[in-house]
């Protein structure tokens, strides 16, 4: 299970989706999205990186036994393409409405995918793209597929919103036979020489061999993905970290680091896929997804939702005296909800740059710009401000915030890099932590303030602050004033 290497920005590679081998032995990766628009590289034998840029999205891509090259784009384009595997000559279009994610060559020649939202799988002859066959329908939520040396299939399909499965599909009746489940969501799917057959996990990055038996032996253990917002509880008998890492969130024990619980997210429609920022809303969790651009209220105990607003724009939600406080990039305001009534939204502040950063007290409620570099406050012992109070000015990029309890407020600045802390009496802005590793160059899919990095302050006065770049949490005693 050890990493050989790794590929990434010195060699070319910039976020990618999916990933294929050239008979030559080149390596291509649909790059979506990538910081400068979407793009399918390729990786030569020789250490020869070349590109062609494509429409957006592009998903899979796919090498034939002869060489031959497709992709998919989803969404935007919605349409399968073969592609010049020398990246010289424009794409052709082959197929088109399926949202068709993963490709593979089967043994009849002919091309396999999955309609992702209708359930299916499909297959056609390149060469006579016009027919498009159903082998399969009826799926739950099919994700990936693979033959092995035989020419049998093997599918990752969802079995409910907490497991996934791989099974062995008949062609001749559609009918998919399960042969193992894990809690986990599943992403990747590769079949080896020896028919050995291997899946990844979206929300901890690991890698599983699926046994004959239908055990699951661990080949790379998983951790966090990409580690965003902190949150931390205290228990009767200790402290809890609660992550939220893209994914999924986490609870870990601050004492051993020992993971305590989690929860992935779902490809199920209308639920909470991939978590922002994460706070306790009384014995719940609160949750904020940028990219599906909803606020979730979950039971850590029961593991399940108990609220889910659909919120355009939202970038980050806290608790605050009995509602939800949420930040919207798209209408730059922040807003109170009534989760009782959550239709019942009213404006805290409004016109901001781009609001981000939280942080809160029983009375005082503060909100951080990230465009503007401010900190301001919006509610002052218990009363909303007819216009936000500047409290200190000249950041860069504030992200990530926390009260520390004694008149300072914790501050992640993503465009300096660093943690400080601020005065909240005074303004004065200190470092605590300078190059503290975040990434800032935005692609396009994402908003402007890429990933969320968080920052906490325990019960026990540690600080706990994310840095997604080398994919740590950091912590350190709070500075006495």
């Amino acid at each position: 299970g050890e990493i050989i290497k790794r590929y990434g920005p010195e060699e070319g590679i910039d976020i990618p989706a999916d990933l294929a081998f050239g008979p030559d032995g080149s390596l291509y990766a649909g790059l979506y999205p990538g910081f400068d628009g979407d793009a399918i590289l390729r990786l030569a034998p020789d250490g020869t990186v070349t590109g062609m840029p494509l429409p957006p999205i592009i998903w899979p891509v796919m090498t034939t036994e002869d060489g031959r090259l497709f992709a998919g784009l989803l969404i935007e384009n919605d349409m399968i393409v073969e592609l010049d595997p020398d990246l010289q000559t424009p794409p052709r279009s082959l197929v088109s409405n399926g949202v068709f994610i993963h490709l593979r060559e089967g043994p009849d020649g002919m091309i396999y995918t999955i309609k992702w939202f209708d359930g299916e799988i499909v297959r056609f002859d390149p060469d006579a793209p016009e027919t498009v066959e159903t082998v399969a329908t009826g799926l739950t939520l099919p994700f990936n597929l693979a033959f092995d040396s035989q020419g049998q299939l093997y599918i990752i399909m969802g079995v409910d919103d907490a497991t996934d499965a791989v099974a062995r599909l008949d062609l001749t009746t559609g009918e998919p036979e399960i042969l193992a489940t894990v809690h986990s969501l599943l992403y990747g799917l590769a079949i080896d020489s020896k028919d050995r057959i291997f899946v990844s996990s979206v929300d901890d990055g690991a890698i599983f061999e699926v046994l004959k038996d239908g055990n699951i032996r661990m080949v790379s253990p998983g951790g966090m993905t990409l580690p965003s917002d902190v949150e931390v509880i205290e228990r009767p008998d200790g402290e809890s970290l609660f992550l939220a890492d893209w994914g999924a969130w986490q609870e870990y024990d601050t004492a051993t680091g020992e993971l305590r619980s989690s929860r992935h997210g779902t490809w199920w429609p209308g639920t909470l896929t991939n978590p922002d920022t994460i706070a306790p809303f009384g014995d719940n969790l609160l949750l904020a997804s940028s990219e599906n651009q909803q606020i979730q209220i979950w039971d850590p105990v029961q593991q399940q939702e108990v609220l889910l607003i659909d919120q355009p724009g939202v970038d980050n939600a806290i608790g605050f005296a009995g509602a939800i406080v949420a930040t919207s990039f798209e209408s730059k305001n922040v807003v109170s909800i009534d989760p009782a009534a959550p239709e019942q939204q009213t404006v805290l502040a409004a016109d901001l740059a781009y609001p981000l950063g939280l942080a809160a007290d029983a009375g005082n409620l503060y909100v951080g710009d990230f465009l503007a570099g401010q900190i301001l406050q919006v509610v002052a012992d218990s009363v909303t401000l007819d216009s936000p109070k500047l409290i200190a000015e000249g950041l860069q990029g504030p992200e990530g915030m926390a009260l520390t309890g004694d008149g300072r407020l914790l501050v992640v600045e993503s465009g300096a890099n660093r943690l400080s802390i601020v005065d909240l009496a005074s303004g004065q802005v200190s470092t605590l932590i300078p190059e503290l590793g975040i990434l800032n160059d935005v692609p396009r899919s994402r908003p402007q303030h890429y990933f969320f990095n968080g920052v906490d302050v325990s019960p026990s006065g540690m600080i706990y602050v994310t840095a997604d770049e080398p994919n740590v949490i950091y912590r350190l005693p709070l500075p006495p004033q």
